[in-house]
């Protein structure tokens, strides 16, 4: 009798796990579907993650001004070494010589070069030249992001719309984030095809396309649940060249372009999350 009563009792646990299952993914289809209905991409976890994996609450101000430390803006880690890789909010991450300068470019660069050489902080493979063009370019993201947020200020996003784009678990933003933080602090592993890649004297270096929209038609199916290492790993020659010639910049340049679509993704994300709508 004991042992029928296990048996009807795992039945009943596995068909409530299942139902659970189905009903989490019925509710990603539907936001998916509200999302793109209110202009944003199928990519949208991803335009997001890249958007946001290293924004700081400096930056989150040039949208709303009175934003603090608790804004709901998660981030990855950029203390290497930390247990946390990915953060709730977005911190008010700050030079040691923030106060000396006025201009956001003197104050970033405070910030990124007085952890020269420090390979825990921030992409720790790259050189202080590469960090530099790095945080430039999210600057550059974050300013044309600014232009859709401010056209949403005018035509404000549904609540509907909103609790679908702050649904990080199930949009894609926060599988998009993990991956992030893991090409930032396991890069190697990443990209490491063979066993060569594991001499300690070579470097890998990050390819946007792949790090931040990496296989998407893949990630992003409806009815796909999770990643395959086939979609996690990657191959040596699919990361960056190091920056050290204008060949090589001219690859980053191209690595670096955004669409319009991404940014208004992000907009979307960050008008949602800011304003608690």
């Amino acid at each position: 009798m004991k042992n029928l009563q296990l048996f009807f009792l795992l039945i009943a646990t596995l068909s409530a796990t299942r139902i659970q299952a189905e009903s989490q993914q019925k509710a990603e289809n539907q936001c998916s579907s509200v999302l793109q209905s209110a202009g944003a991409s199928q990519w949208f976890g991803a335009s997001v993650a890249h958007s946001i994996h290293s924004i700081n609450v400096r930056a989150l101000q040039k949208f709303e001004p009175s934003t603090t430390e608790k804004n709901s803006v998660p981030t990855v880690n950029l203390d290497l070494s930390a247990d946390r890789p990915i953060l709730s909010h977005a911190p008010d991450r700050r030079g040691p010589s923030d106060s000396m300068y006025l201009t956001d470019g003197m104050k970033t660069l405070d910030e990124v070069l007085s952890h020269m050489g420090d390979k825990k902080w921030d992409i720790g493979f790259f050189s202080p030249l590469e960090r530099v063009v790095h945080v430039f370019h999210m600057q550059e993201a974050w300013e044309m992001t600014l232009k859709e947020y401010q056209k949403l200020k005018q035509n404000p996003p549904s609540s509907d719309v909103c609790k679908c784009a702050k649904d990080i678990e199930n949009n894609g933003v926060l599988k998009m984030l993990r991956f992030n933080a893991l090409a930032i602090r396991e890069a190697s592993l990443i990209y490491g095809d063979t066993m060569k890649a594991y001499d300690t004297s070579l470097q890998y270096y990050i390819q946007g396309g792949y790090t931040y929209r990496f296989k998407p038609e893949r990630v992003f199916k409806e009815s796909e649940r999770g990643l395959s290492l086939d979609q996690i790993l990657l191959k040596e020659k699919e990361s960056m060249p190091k920056l050290t010639d204008a060949a090589a910049w001219e690859k980053w340049k191209e690595i670096g372009k955004m669409s319009m679509t991404e940014h208004f993704d992000t907009a979307l994300f960050l008008y949602c999350s800011l304003n608690k709508v």
